[in-house]
């Protein structure tokens, strides 16, 4: 009877809650929804009225915080923890079944999920994209969007970065040309400086051979003038002080033509760098003079047997044998 007289109009439709919307657990990132604020959000949508006697009982039972309260077992428990990327591709395709999850989904999160359709996304790669790596690129792209702050600055660091190495390696290019030119100059200053030291070397050992000759030439007169005076000139002095004059006398073929300073290495350089700029057949000529002027005998003659000591004839022994292996080696190569 009672139903009979409610008009059908008047009937109340059955109450239905809305479907939970699934929670963004996005790690460690505060741009997204928190898991504990999205269960607390389903929590409430559920069971308004008893989570409200729940915080209205808590309130004044605060004292007895510790005991155990009959109402709060029959309270639903927050959902387990759901994968940060699980949540968010339930989200997502929930976003992409209907206007009213977009709209939802783009409070919560700040922009909207469907931006970046599914078809858009295959045919950027080629091909059938899997709902996890579907998931993953829109949660790259939304972050990289309400991230751009950042990604600028990525980019601006990169390319001072890349400034600073293009810069480093330009200043690395400077500093190798100017170190070749440096040593280019080096090397031609070293060329120059070596090629005057050996001129000059050459001029002082062209000016000991040219003094060597005229002190021999010197001894020769004096020796014709003696003989031409019966050799009466140094008549007052002893054998001794003969002995002594004549060995002063004789030009020593060593760059500073004194006895002090002779022997084999130094009579050897004295001839080959006096006769360096001879050429082969001149060279050969002057020391078979050499040779012949050199040899004891000769010695003997020039200055008289008697006034020369055994001393200066070890002397004039070893030039002899000197110029006289330079010879050799002259004909030799003949």
């Amino acid at each position: 009877m009672v139903d009979a007289a409610i008009p059908t109009e008047a009937k109340a439709k059955p109450f239905r809650f809305k479907r939970p919307r699934p929670a963004d657990l996005h790690d460690n990132d505060d741009d997204f929804p928190s898991q504990k604020h999205a269960s607390r959000a389903r929590f409430e949508t559920y069971h308004p009225h008893r989570h409200r006697h729940h915080r209205r009982h808590h309130h004044h039972h605060r004292s007895n915080r510790s005991q155990p309260d009959d109402s709060a077992s029959h309270m639903p428990r927050e959902p387990s923890p759901v994968e940060p990327l699980t949540a968010f591709r339930e989200a997502l395709f929930d976003a992409l079944a209907d206007d009213e999850g977009a709209e939802y989904w783009s409070h919560v999160y700040g922009q909207p999920l469907d931006a970046w359709p599914r078809a858009d996304v295959e045919r950027q790669y080629g091909g059938a994209v899997g709902d996890d790596d579907y998931a993953k690129y829109v949660r790259e792209q939304m972050w990289e969007r309400s991230h751009g702050h950042i990604i600028e600055e990525r980019e601006r660091r990169a390319r001072q970065a890349q400034m600073a190495r293009e810069a480093e390696k330009l200043r690395e290019r400077k500093d190798r040309k100017r170190w070749e030119e440096e040593k280019e100059w080096r090397r031609a200053m070293e060329k120059r400086v070596r090629k005057r030291e050996e001129k000059e070397e050459g001029r002082r050992w062209e000016e000991a051979w040219e003094r060597y000759g005229r002190s021999w030439e010197d001894v020769l007169l004096k020796r014709k003038e003696e003989q031409g005076s019966d050799g009466n000139g140094d008549s007052g002095k002893s054998v001794e002080q003969k002995k002594s004059d004549t060995r002063g006398r004789i030009p020593w073929p060593v760059e500073s033509g004194k006895a002090k300073h002779v022997s084999k290495d130094a009579v050897e350089l004295f001839f080959r760098n006096a006769l360096s700029s001879s050429d082969f057949t001149a060279k050969s000529v002057s020391l078979r003079a050499e040779r012949v002027r050199w040899h004891p005998d000769k010695i003997r003659h020039h200055f008289g047997g008697q006034t020369i000591d055994d001393e200066t004839m070890k002397l004039v022994n070893s030039v002899f044998l000197v110029v006289d292996a330079l010879y050799n080696d002259s004909k030799g190569k003949d």
